[in-house]
């Protein structure tokens, strides 16, 4: 893989600065750490050890890493409140970093595994 996906993902303008305070995050929302109870609602949010005062956007993060805009989208629309007008695009630009940061992580531990999820991640926005 050359490096010029992984510079065209964060060749893009910066979201604007968090506009609050920093808020408890828990800085690692991966499917596997969200518990649903038999009715498929969350119940619990497990493994905190990662867990910061930080940008709220960064936990949604996740979501546009592992499914792209629709599934921020949805995450957005799901978490059912009101945010900043460009938490949007800061959850995009993380995701974005965090898919890079995963091929990374892929190549210097000669992990095709986590090549493949970075790139894959990178597929849904084109790069």
């Amino acid at each position: 893989m050359t490096r010029a996906p992984c510079i065209q993902a964060l060749d893009v303008p910066l979201p604007a600065p968090y506009p609050g305070p920093p808020t408890l995050v828990h800085n690692d929302l991966f499917p596997e750490h969200v518990l649903v109870d038999s009715d498929g609602e969350i119940c619990a949010v497990i493994d905190w050890a990662d867990a910061a005062c930080a940008d709220p956007a960064g936990d949604f993060a996740i979501a546009m890493f592992l499914g792209g805009e629709s599934m921020l989208r949805n995450a957005l629309e799901a978490y059912g409140r009101e945010f900043d007008d460009h938490f949007e695009s800061r959850a995009r630009f993380y995701g974005r970093g965090m898919a890079v940061g995963q091929i990374q992580y892929g190549v210097e531990a000669d992990s095709p595994k986590h090549q493949r999820e970075g790139i894959d991640a990178l597929d849904p926005i084109g790069l």
